[in-house]
């Protein structure tokens, strides 16, 4: 049996203000786990866990430096050529841009994505639902590079508990 794993958290920043109030969620983050416990994901400021902004392979321990906080996550049980399908997508993201842009039109309910450009909950929730074959199996009502952190773990609440760290 396959897995895909989801870290979910809030941090003390500008970004994550604008992401909590215009969501208003408890999360702002999304990483992926990966199965050595680093974490896959996009941020927009660079040095975090030692590595330029956009989507990169961080420590499981880089938010203790700048922080992170309400972590929580999800293991989300699918088939092994699921998983296998969904960390092979996340990692050919690796180097791809954070996509600041989108933040702004989240706050205004814009759709304001662009192509080779990634926020992290847009991220996440493209390994679930671009590869083939995919974890939810078809596409959302909403266009998955504009899914917020607290959307998208609510979709993943459907499918499996959230738990706290």
């Amino acid at each position: 049996m396959g897995m895909i794993e989801l870290q979910f958290c809030a941090f003390d920043s500008m970004i994550g203000q604008v992401i909590s109030w215009g969501t208003q969620g408890a999360v702002d983050h999304v990483d992926i786990v990966l199965r050595d416990g680093r974490l896959l994901g996009a941020q927009h400021e660079d040095g975090l866990g030692g590595m330029p902004s956009g989507v990169q392979i961080r420590p499981a321990d880089y938010g203790d430096s700048c922080g992170m906080k309400n972590r929580m996550r999800v293991k989300l049980p699918t088939t092994m050529e699921c998983e296998e399908a969904a960390y092979e997508w996340a990692r050919s993201m690796i180097g791809t841009p954070y996509d600041t842009k989108v933040i702004a039109g989240i706050a205004l309910n814009e759709d304001w994505s662009r192509p080779g450009y990634l926020i992290c909950s847009g991220f996440a929730t493209g390994m679930l639902c671009q590869p083939t074959p995919s974890f939810l199996g078809r596409c959302l009502a909403k266009n998955w590079r504009i899914v917020t952190p607290e959307e998208l773990m609510l979709v993943c609440s459907a499918f499996s508990p959230i738990t706290n760290l």
